[in-house]
C-alpha cells in the first residue's frame, strides 16, 4: 500500500510557466538597439513585437532581431489591450527623469510618462514576467517615492518585485 511521505504542509511556489513546453513569447517596450530582445531570442524565447520611437535605433533593432515580426514606432500609439499578449514584457523606459543626466526631476519630467506607460502595459496585459530596466537611482530619488509607486503598482497587480542593480561594465 502506497503511503505518501509526511510533509510540513508548505505550499510550493509555482509559476504558470512550470511545465510550459512552447517558447516563451516576449514583447519589448522601448527597444533601443534590440540587445535585450536579441538575448531573449538567443535564450530560446520567441520575439512577438518590439517598439522603439527612434528611427535609427529601430533600424538597428530590426537588424539585431530579424525574427521579430511586429515593430511599433511608439508605445504611445498602441492601446495596451490591443497588443499581442506575451509571456514576458521587457521595458527600458526613459532614464533621464531619474538620472543625474536629467537632473533627477522624477515625475515632474514629462519623459517619466514612459515609466507610467510601462506600468499601464503590464496592468493591461498581465504577462507572467515583467522586466523594467532603468538607472539605479530610480530606487532612491525623491526619498524612494518613485520606487515605492512602481513597486506598489506591480505588487498590487500580484507580481513579486525585486530591484537588481547590475553594472554593465563589470
Amino acid at each position: 500500500v502506497f503511503k505518501p511521505p509526511e510533509t510540513d504542509g508548505h505550499v510550493p511556489q509555482r509559476g504558470p510557466w512550470d511545465g510550459f513546453r512552447l517558447p516563451l513569447r516576449v514583447g519589448e517596450f522601448a527597444t533601443g538597439s534590440g540587445c535585450f530582445m536579441a538575448a531573449a531570442v538567443a535564450a530560446g524565447m520567441q520575439g512577438a513585437w518590439m517598439a522603439e520611437p527612434d528611427e535609427q535605433a529601430r533600424q538597428l533593432a530590426r537588424k539585431n532581431c530579424p525574427s521579430v515580426p511586429v515593430f511599433y514606432k511608439s508605445m504611445l500609439e498602441v492601446d495596451p489591450a490591443a497588443l499581442p499578449w506575451t509571456h514576458v514584457l521587457l521595458g527600458g523606459s526613459c532614464c533621464q527623469p531619474f538620472s543625474t543626466a536629467g537632473r533627477q526631476q522624477g515625475w515632474a519630467d514629462d519623459r517619466a510618462y514612459s515609466t507610467l506607460r510601462f506600468l499601464h502595459n503590464v496592468a493591461a496585459q498581465l504577462p507572467w514576467v515583467a522586466i523594467l530596466e532603468n538607472v539605479a537611482a530610480i530606487t532612491t530619488i525623491h526619498e524612494g517615492a518613485v520606487w515605492q509607486l512602481i513597486k506598489g503598482v506591480l505588487t498590487n497587480l500580484g507580481y513579486h518585485v525585486q530591484a537588481l542593480k547590475v553594472c554593465p561594465s563589470r
